[in-house]
């Protein structure tokens, strides 16, 4: 008897629908067991806590890596990670198929029963007539439903599996639709049933609410603080909040004393250097000189701390200028009166 060699990769199409499709039955029953149902699908049982196994801490990822090595354990070796994205994209390709499938029972009636659908459609809330538990259709299931359920499994082979892993989950089939208001007014349509144990999972509905823990009073919150903007008046009270022409006009008058500022000082350094011209020229003397940069120094050190004294300190410094001047100008007289005694000395031309 010869083996067959292993296989070295995977191949890029997976044989599911070989030997009638045992691979699919596979995958579906291991996903039909109590771990993998509840991550995939959620709780089944009200005592499910107390079982055996746990999945939390367990990714889909990792679950789709155990289902591959269950189902394709030939292939399992060569490359988990690929295998397991490979069983993802066939449970989406199910999942995928069985909604589609599943819309044909999510029906009042219509297209069915025309005589149902005149008298279910004045209601406001609307019951699944058709809806078809997890086992399949009952013996109170409408001959119509069990038609239409037939007609399903020819297309769909594996729709009655799924339909018991999934037709109870709201994760994948809602439990009601809720239409948009029409001539008829709003309408709730129940894909499931509206039963006390909730699809059957064995949960009283009274169980999942409890009456709401007594309150104390908290802790009032802090008052937000209040606008920048706000001022007091000299009356004592709080004015308005400045208006965007009040801004601007602001904004425009600091630019512009700014500006100002850059002007005095320029003006300072060239008066400065004035000074020392006049000094080497003989024209003031030391003291002079040293008491007028001093002045301009005060000066600025006043508009550094208040700006608005520029005025103030332009108009001290425009008085001392004109006393320069005018020893300037008595030097210069002083110089005329010599030029005349010169002159008059100087002897006459014949």
């Amino acid at each position: 008897m010869t083996t067959q060699p292993k296989p070295t990769s995977i191949p890029m199409q997976l044989l599911w629908s070989a030997n009638n499709s045992e691979k699919v039955y596979l995958f579906l029953g291991e996903l039909e067991k109590p771990e993998h149902y509840k991550l995939f699908f959620g709780k089944k049982d009200k005592n499910e806590a107390s079982l055996p196994y746990n999945t939390s801490g367990v990714s889909k990822t990792g679950a789709f890596k155990t289902l591959a090595q269950a189902v394709w354990p030939e292939y399992y070796a060569i490359n988990p990670t690929i295998l397991g994205a490979r069983m993802k994209n066939k449970f989406d390709s199910l999942t995928s198929k069985y909604k589609e499938k599943a819309q044909l029972l999510r029906q009042t009636g219509g297209g069915i029963d025309p005589a149902e659908q005149s008298t279910q459609g004045t209601e406001n809330d609307s019951p699944n007539s058709y809806y078809i538990p997890a086992a399949g259709p009952q013996d109170d299931t409408p001959q119509e439903a069990k038609n239409l359920w037939d007609k399903i499994i020819q297309e769909f082979e594996f729709f009655p599996r799924l339909h018991n892993l999934m037709c109870a989950r709201p994760n994948v089939i809602p439990i009601c639709l809720s239409t948009g208001v029409g001539p008829k007014g709003k309408e709730t349509v129940f894909i499931q049933p509206r039963n006390p144990d909730l699809a059957g999972n064995g949960t009283s509905p009274e169980k999942l609410s409890s009456d709401a823990p007594a309150s104390s009073p908290s802790k009032p919150g802090r008052a937000p603080k209040e606008s920048t903007f706000l001022g007091v008046n000299p009356i004592g009270g709080k004015r308005e909040k400045r208006r965007f022409e009040e801004l601007l006009t602001s904004s425009l008058d600091a630019a512009r004393l700014q500006q100002s500022l850059a002007q005095a000082r320029t003006q300072d350094i060239e008066e400065r250097k004035l000074l020392f011209e006049q000094y080497k020229e003989g024209l003031i003397t030391k003291e002079e000189h040293n008491e007028l940069v001093a002045e301009i120094n005060h000066a600025a050190k006043q508009r550094a701390g208040d700006p608005l004294s520029h005025d103030k300190a332009q108009k001290s410094k425009s008085s001392k200028r004109s006393k320069v001047t005018e020893k300037e100008d008595d030097k210069e007289e002083d110089l005329d009166d010599e030029d005349e005694e010169f002159l008059e000395d100087w002897p006459a031309s014949d």
